[in-house]
């Protein structure tokens, strides 16, 4: 995986948990 999806994916993660 590059650097910029695991990013994305933790970013995702992190906006997820957010809402939550």
């Amino acid at each position: 995986m590059s650097p910029a999806q695991l990013g994305s994916t933790i970013f995702k993660e992190f906006e997820k948990r957010k809402m939550l």
